[in-house]
C-alpha cells in the first residue's frame, strides 16, 4: 500500500492527473478537424496550449491529496523568483538572435543560399512586403525573443514545474 504524502503517492497522483488531462485534450483535438477560419484556429491553439498546463494541475492535485502545504510545496518545486532569475532571463532572450546569426553564418560557410525573409513572406502570403529584408529579419528575431521570454515561458511553466519540479524532486527521494 502506498502511504499518503509519500514520494511514490505524489508521483502516482501527478502522473494520473497529468496524463489523463493531456489525453482528454488530445481526444478533443483528434475528434475535431483543424479549423481554417482564423477565429477557430485561435481557439484550437488555446486548447493545444492548455495541454501544457496539465502537469501543473497534476502538481497541485498531488500536493492537495498528500495534504502538503500548497505554497510551500510549490516553492520547494521551484516556483520562485530569486537573484538568479534576471541573469538567466538575459541569457534566454539572447538565444534567438544568436541562433539567427550563427545559423546564417554556418549556411554561408557551407555554401547554402540564404534566402531573404521578404521572399519567404511573399511565398506564404502571395504579396510583397513593403519593408527592407534586414528590418524584417530584425523584427522576426525581436518578436521571437519577446514571445519566447513571455508567452512561451508562461506556457512552458506548467510542464517545468511538473516534470523538473515534482517528478525530479520526488524521484530523488525514492532513489
Amino acid at each position: 500500500m502506498v502511504e499518503r504524502g509519500s514520494p511514490l503517492s505524489k508521483i502516482i497522483t501527478f502522473l494520473i492527473v497529468s496524463f489523463s488531462g493531456a489525453y482528454l485534450i488530445d481526444l478533443f483535438i483528434l475528434n475535431f478537424p483543424v479549423p481554417t477560419k482564423l477565429e477557430l484556429l485561435l481557439t484550437y491553439q488555446i486548447v493545444r496550449v492548455a495541454r501544457m498546463f496539465t502537469p501543473f494541475l497534476g502538481v497541485i492535485i498531488a500536493l492537495l491529496v498528500s495534504r502538503s502545504p500548497l505554497l510551500e510545496g510549490l516553492r520547494d518545486y521551484g516556483v520562485k523568483i530569486g537573484r538568479r532569475f534576471f541573469p538567466w532571463f538575459l541569457v534566454a532572450i539572447s538565444i534567438p538572435p544568436l541562433i539567427t546569426v550563427f545559423g546564417v553564418l554556418y549556411a554561408l560557410l557551407l555554401g547554402f543560399p540564404v534566402e531573404s525573409p521578404t521572399n519567404l513572406l511573399q511565398k506564404l502570403t502571395g504579396s510583397v512586403a513593403p519593408i527592407d529584408p534586414v528590418v524584417l529579419l530584425a523584427l522576426i528575431v525581436f518578436s521571437s525573443m519577446l514571445s519566447g521570454a513571455t508567452l512561451n515561458a508562461i506556457f512552458a511553466f506548467g510542464e517545468e514545474i511538473g516534470w523538473r519540479g515534482l517528478m525530479l524532486d520526488e524521484l530523488l527521494h525514492k532513489v
